[in-house]
């Protein structure tokens, strides 16, 4: 729609005419950026709208703001700061700031303009691209990027996913980076619009267990890039397939047979549940994961759709500030995860760089394996389980 109200109906894939009617007059002073002047006064109060929650088998619940869908929320009475990483909701920070009116319209001091170019006029750009890429290519790779993806199979029969707009805007921006490996981003598109439309179309959701709810066979697979091979998806989140079994240490060296890990301290195997353990004192003997900050467990914040991960622990005895793993995630700096032992509770804490999630239990074993799961996401908080029993769990995050 034009500033003027009028509808834009036209198709192209640069509306320049469209675009220009929204650029800001020359002198800048109608604007977000600068606020509008004005002395008319709105004395009427716009009704407010109330929206109703309809679950079958109870009374509607109502009320002015159950159009709002919210995930996991913030502990405001115990914030930790995290130190230099901490994020801000800008938005929010601009409306607190507003003022109406804006403060130039009451002063007589010069106002000073934003600055932009009036007269500026993006290039176009051709085919092929500098490297080459013709269009043809550039829309084959698009198109069989997202049609070889398992989350698309599962997706495509959901309307309103905008495949069609998902590809055109994928050869465009191939065109313009001259890089094929921007078609990646039209799946993660495909992806959060079908998601979007899973969570809000209940005309979609199917019966689960005698209740109504989104198809968890279409919502298992939409994990990015069907997990980039490296494992499945379960509830929407990334289990890891890849297992360590271990090998043998040699000179501090961990031998496993897909990776091999720095040791400290000079831990020993011993006897597991299935093949062998490794031996740690808590303390001084550790695994050095510093290099693996780039997966999921080392920066959880990569994970879209969290992370789920299982191991078998047997405690031989308990010592304060014991930990069992940790690569910075209980650090006020620091982000990633960490299992530890203080003040007779197990804790466990996944974060990223601006929020942190931690559980705890006092649910402990001594000298018995038991096994470990934790699974976390943005979305759904952190649930800690063992032996296959949840024992604690959260969808509060601190910042």
């Amino acid at each position: 729609m034009f500033p003027s109200g009028k509808l834009y109906s036209r198709k192209e894939r640069r509306p320049k005419d469209f675009s220009k009617s929204w650029r800001v007059d020359e002198m800048g002073i109608d604007t977000i950026y600068s606020g509008v002047c004005t002395d008319e006064v709105n004395t009427v109060i716009p009704p407010v709208p109330v929206y109703c929650d309809c679950n079958l088998g109870s009374a509607p619940v109502c009320g002015a703001d159950l159009d709002i869908s919210s995930c996991t929320k913030p502990d405001k009475k115990s914030r930790k700061k995290k130190k230099g990483l901490v994020g801000e909701d800008v938005t929010e920070v601009m409306i607190q700031q507003a003022t109406s009116p804006p403060s130039h319209c009451l002063s007589r001091a010069a106002l000073v303009l934003f600055e932009f170019n009036a007269t500026y006029i993006s290039r176009d750009f051709t085919w092929p691209t500098p490297t080459n890429i013709t269009e043809v290519q550039a829309f084959q790779k698009c198109k069989t990027t997202v049609e070889a993806s398992v989350a698309f199979q599962g997706c495509k029969n959901v309307p309103d996913i905008g495949f069609s707009v998902s590809l055109d805007s994928c050869v465009i921006d191939i065109q313009i980076m001259d890089d094929l490996v921007w078609a990646e981003k039209a799946l993660t598109s495909i992806i959060q619009q079908c998601q979007t439309q899973l969570e809000v179309n209940t005309e979609l959701w199917v019966n689960v267990s005698g209740e109504i709810a989104p198809n968890p066979t279409i919502i298992d697979n939409l994990c990015p890039n069907a997990c980039s091979g490296q494992g499945t998806c379960k509830d929407n989140d990334l289990v890891v397939q890849i297992s360590y079994t271990f090998i043998s240490i040699v000179s501090n060296v961990l031998v496993t047979q897909s990776t091999n890990f720095t040791v400290i301290g000079n831990p020993m195997l011993v006897a597991g549940p299935s093949g062998q353990a490794l031996q740690l004192d808590g303390a001084t003997q550790y695994i050095d994961l510093s290099t693996n900050n780039n997966c999921c467990l080392g920066n959880p914040g990569q994970c879209q759709f969290g992370l789920s991960v299982t191991f078998n622990l047997k405690f031989v005895t308990l010592t304060e500030n014991m930990y069992i793993f940790s690569n910075g995630g209980d650090e006020p700096d620091g982000f990633g995860t960490a299992m530890y032992y203080r003040r007779n509770r197990l804790f466990l804490t996944v974060s990223t760089k601006t929020k942190e999630w931690t559980v705890e239990t006092t649910t402990v074993k001594v000298n018995a394996f038991i096994k470990v799961d934790f699974s976390w996401s943005q979305q759904t908080g952190l649930a800690l389980y063992f032996d296959d029993k949840e024992v604690a769990s959260t969808k509060i995050y601190v910042t």
